[in-house]
């Protein structure tokens, strides 16, 4: 995972999120957006760093798939991200 420090803290994307929760679940991001009914593109622009954050709807919806609350893509701290799975 792709990190930048900042201030003693590991900030990461949204994007770096919803990878390592595909990681965790061991599955592929294909599958994901199968499965939740998001379009492959919306997570190949972020990948690519052309959009930042998603919709609310898209997010809403892979929060649903993990079972995460949408407050997960809120915060940059990965130790947090780590705590919330």
């Amino acid at each position: 995972m792709k990190t930048n420090k900042s201030q003693g803290a590991f900030i990461v994307t949204i994007y770096e999120k919803i990878q390592y929760l595909c990681d965790e679940s061991n599955i592929k991001l294909a599958h994901l957006c199968k499965e939740a009914n998001i379009p492959k593109s919306t997570l190949s622009e972020l990948k690519q760093g052309r959009t930042k954050t998603p919709s609310t709807q898209t997010l809403s919806k892979i929060a649903n798939y993990f079972s995460v609350s949408l407050d997960y893509f809120d915060n940059d701290n990965i130790e947090d991200t780590k705590d919330e799975l």
